[in-house]
């Protein structure tokens, strides 16, 4: 614990906050000297009212000053709780790395046992324990490779691509080749890996093309699904993201999603109503009643399995057990961030709504620009469009703590699942 603030440091964080209110600038930035007339008009009260009287003005800004200075111990308090929270789940990793690399590394499949064994293997995985150095490993192992796609396929798809492109004039569909480029310029901008002139564009690239040709009479891409494509390469090399990302979307209902098989998605639509519906009967509602249907917000989500709108580590952890359980797990995070959202989710207005859902809220974009500037001082300069849709949904609350605590927490009941799943998609 961050021991308490003494008072002459109150007091220099107090007169910072009051001088950036007297000298003209905003929170965190300094601004002008004030000029004679800034001195004598009121600081705390909007232009076109009458001024307050100068004692009444000295007083609130003083309250100002002391709730600013407090605002910032409050913020340093945090940092430091954070930190410790950190520290102690790096040490939680640590100690469950022999039981992943004696028991789980040989034969991952030990952790669908029944047994007592088993059962705590399985929950050591849901814990997020995962050692980052076996990740990509233990992905690949647990996506299979049903397909029997032969470890020649990436370069040959590789080779097919770039021959259709070269031919002259070109075979590869402009339209396919632009929407991978679009793809690649938006996936997981903040890390700054796989844009152009990145260190993983390339690679990036040849995946991505790969894939599109791969199995296909005419190159296909599904917009969105770079995102996996890119967690996968992160976690392993280009040839094993390949197969991986082949055999993901081909056992899983991404396959659906990919290829535009509407009746299909039409049937996972009614599936997640009917659990919304009996899990939050009245924020259920409330959507139905705005018509915010779930090809607006739960599409995108699936698409990308989250990656596009949640922090990397907590989308991470997702994919971590989504391997492991299947498509279930993945409308079990949907529901878990709707309860996560809910306070925020009665809005009778439905632009605001999915605004929230977008991740493009206005003001969960305020607060993290304002979190920034009482973090790291005036040099702060940043605009709320520039915030990602990443950091506006940690700023709801939709950060891995809280998840994975709901997860948890949260019932559920795969018989109900397994019956809705025969019931809708009966084939």
């Amino acid at each position: 614990m961050a021991p308490p603030p003494r008072p002459a440091e109150k007091s220099r964080a107090g007169k910072r906050a009051l001088a950036a209110i007297q000298g003209g600038g905003g929170l965190g930035v300094r601004g002008p000297k004030a000029s004679i007339l800034q001195r004598v008009i009121s600081r705390t009260r909007p232009k076109d009212l009458p001024p307050k009287a100068p004692e009444e003005d000295q007083k609130h800004l003083k309250e100002f000053s002391e709730m600013m200075a407090a605002s910032l111990e409050t913020r340093k308090r945090e940092a430091s709780l954070e930190i410790q929270r950190k520290l102690a789940r790096e040490q939680m990793i640590a100690s469950y790395q022999p039981t992943w690399e004696k028991e789980v590394l040989p034969n991952w499949k030990t952790v669908l046992r029944d047994d007592q064994s088993g059962k705590e293997l399985r929950k050591m995985w849901w814990l997020g324990t995962m050692p980052p150095r076996h990740r990509g490993r233990l992905w690949h192992q647990c996506i299979g490779n049903a397909g029997a796609v032969g470890r020649s396929a990436y370069m040959k798809s590789v080779s097919l691509a770039k021959s259709l492109m070269s031919s002259t004039p070109s075979r590869f569909p402009d339209d396919v080749l632009r929407s991978i480029d679009e793809d690649i310029s938006r996936t997981l901008p903040r890390l700054k890996l796989f844009q152009e002139d990145r260190p993983m564009h390339s690679d990036f690239r040849q995946v991505l093309l790969a894939w599109s040709v791969f199995w296909r009479e005419r190159p296909y891409y599904p917009t969105g699904s770079s995102h996996v494509a890119a967690l996968l390469l992160i976690n392993m090399p280009p040839a094993d993201a390949f197969l991986s990302l082949v055999n993901l979307t081909r056992k899983s209902c991404l396959s659906y999603f990919y290829n535009q098989k509407v009746s299909e998605i039409e049937g996972f639509y009614r599936i997640f109503e009917n659990l919304f519906s009996e899990s939050m009967p009245k924020l259920y509602k409330n959507f139905r009643e705005r018509r915010l249907l779930p090809s607006f917000y739960l599409e995108p989500w699936i698409r990308s399995v989250y990656i596009s709108h949640l922090p990397l580590e907590l989308s991470t952890r997702i994919m971590d057990v989504f391997v492991l359980e299947g498509d279930s797990f993945l409308f079990r995070v949907a529901l878990t961030i709707l309860e996560t959202l809910e306070a925020r989710l009665y809005n009778p207005d439905r632009l605001e709504l999915e605004a929230v859902l977008s991740g493009t809220d206005r003001g969960s974009r305020l607060l993290v620009v304002r979190n920034q500037m009482l973090k790291q001082g005036s040099n702060v300069e940043r605009s709320i469009d520039d915030v990602g849709v990443d950091e506006s949904y940690e700023e709801m609350g939709c950060d891995e703590e809280r998840i994975f605590k709901s997860l948890n927490e949260r019932s559920w009941n795969e018989n109900l699942w397994d019956r809705l799943v025969a019931r809708e998609l009966p084939d």
